[in-house]
């Protein structure tokens, strides 16, 4: 069960689905994502990119952000995330998308979000090709953080167009990376 650590939701649970092709960001590494972001959390515009259970942005709108766009390609857990919308009611501060990351990333929005969280399936292969494209994308402001949850053994560049690399964070098989524009 993943409950919400923070904010104004703090304890609620957040629905889940059984079975592997999910892999929601445990408590620990959640709790150390928002320690991190600290107070640029509240009154962010947030981007939830493959979403999944939409934990990582409803706990973003639980402690403060203005807003939260989710992204998530997958039917099912595309469900499950407008369920766990809804149980919230953050729907009035909330978008919610059923398309692919990769496409959502080139499609040439402008300077929407101040945070932008990516947590892509560990193995798949999708950080490689979405990485170029969000550091060059004006989708996210000049003032804006990347944080992006990733596999241990993948190893990411220290730059990404306009974004570089300030710190990374261990977290058992998971480290998350943070990049600031530039």
């Amino acid at each position: 069960m993943i409950k919400i650590s923070g904010g104004l939701e703090k304890g609620k649970p957040v629905s889940v689905l059984g079975g592997r092709d999910l892999r929601p960001t445990g408590a620990k590494v959640r709790q150390a994502l928002f320690n991190i972001l600290g107070d640029k959390i509240v009154h962010s515009n947030f981007l939830d990119l493959f979403a999944g259970t939409g934990a990582i942005g409803i706990e973003a709108l639980s402690r403060g952000a203005d807003y939260a766009t989710f992204v998530e390609k997958n039917k099912d857990h595309f469900k499950l995330l407008k369920t766990n919308v809804d149980f919230f009611q953050f729907t009035q501060r909330a978008t919610l998308l059923h398309v692919d990351a990769f496409k959502y990333g080139i499609s040439g929005a402008t300077g929407l979000f101040d945070i932008v969280f990516l947590d892509p399936p560990y193995l798949a292969g999708l950080l490689e090709k979405l990485l170029p494209v969000l550091g060059q994308s004006d989708m996210i402001q000049k003032s804006g953080i990347m944080v992006v949850e990733h596999f241990k053994k993948i190893s990411l560049k220290d730059e990404y167009g306009r974004f570089s690399q300030m710190k990374r964070y261990p977290y058992g098989d998971s480290i998350l990376s943070v990049y600031l524009y530039r």
